[in-house]
């Protein structure tokens, strides 16, 4: 899964969307660069990959639910 800032240049969008060509790999934008950055513990971020196939899953099923990212079940 890719995670795109919603304010990524558009070089960066161009470059993300010529690596991810012909791939079927789910793309979201959420938040801005600070946010994205914040999220993963770096400054200010354009993209993200989440190479975890269990996780990426998990994390689609709460975008689609409503739900952020942060909030965890107990």
């Amino acid at each position: 899964m890719v995670v795109i800032a919603e304010d990524a240049s558009s070089v960066q969008m161009a470059k993300v969307e010529k690596a991810m060509r012909n791939r079927a790999v789910p793309r979201r934008v959420l938040g801005d660069r600070d946010e994205l950055g914040a999220a993963v513990g770096r400054g200010p971020t354009s993209v993200v990959a989440v190479t975890g196939a269990s996780f990426a899953d998990e994390l689609i099923k709460r975008l689609a639910d409503g739900r952020g990212p942060d909030e965890l079940e107990e």
